[in-house]
């Protein structure tokens, strides 16, 4: 008989770890593929939008106020930096006199605005659609597409007519493919409503027309869950409230798209 003890001759109690760490392998592999197959949207608002032709944006010909009480102009956001802001006065570049495509936002980072420029253009709309009134500028929290109001509402009213409803609804062609929130936020100037109109003041107006834009976006396909509203009445002019044309510019509703700081 030997004097020397049998080594144990049982499984390794080590082994499992060849598994484990081939678990972990596969699991980090996994992981890497789907960040690999994450993609922006980019393309999908290329595809979907087509060009963009548009100018510096000129001023708007004069128009009433939401009210037509007297009142002098605040000159509230004399100063204030809006940002380079794109009207859209052509979508189409065909035919005669179509405009050149627009040069890229000046200053800043380049953002959806810039994303946008191509989109907003060349196929993207019918001959016609969403020539005036439309702007793009970069927002602090992302972009926003700046419809006016004189062009999408009666004044002191929030009822959208079949033209601005159509005109709504190809906004939200545009965005529908996005994951994005959206603000929809609706302006006004600082004049006040008369008495005996439907809305108390300028806050509850631009309440009613952000509300009535976002349902217009959510119905031509855009997804409510993306969309928030708010009333800013006539608290955040984009020019001073000095002549009726830049009154015209701070009647407003804003569709904003949330890519910054939110």
């Amino acid at each position: 008989m030997s004097g020397q003890p049998r080594k144990y001759q049982g499984p390794d109690p080590h082994g499992w770890m060849f598994t484990f760490s081939d678990v972990v392998t596969l699991v980090l592999t996994f992981f890497v593929m789907m960040l690999a197959f994450r993609q922006p949207d980019l393309a999908r608002y290329q595809a979907a939008f087509g060009g963009l032709a548009a100018q510096q944006e000129q001023a708007s010909p004069a128009g009433q106020g939401t009210g037509l009480g007297a009142g002098q102009g605040t000159g509230q956001g004399a100063g204030r930096e809006a940002g380079p802001i794109r009207a859209v006065d052509s979508l189409l570049a065909s035919g005669p006199g179509a405009k050149a495509p627009a040069e890229e936002l000046a200053d800043g980072p380049p953002g959806l605005a810039q994303e946008l420029e191509l989109p907003l253009g060349r196929g993207g709309f019918p001959s016609g659609t969403l020539q005036k009134g439309v702007s793009l500028r970069e927002d602090p929290r992302g972009t926003a597409i700046t419809l006016a109001n004189d062009l999408l509402f009666t004044p002191g009213s929030a009822w959208l007519p079949p033209a601005a409803s159509a005109q709504i609804g190809q906004v939200a062609e545009l965005l529908r493919h996005g994951r994005q929130p959206i603000i929809v936020e609706g302006h006004t100037d600082d004049l006040p409503l008369p008495p005996g109109k439907a809305y108390q003041d300028n806050w509850e107006l631009s309440l009613a027309r952000a509300v009535a834009v976002a349902q217009q976006l959510a119905a031509a396909g855009l997804d409510p869950g993306r969309l928030r509203v708010a009333a800013l009445g006539g608290s955040r002019p984009l020019a001073p409230n000095d002549s009726p044309e830049n009154r015209g510019k701070n009647r407003r509703t804003e569709v904003v798209i949330l890519t910054g700081g939110g």
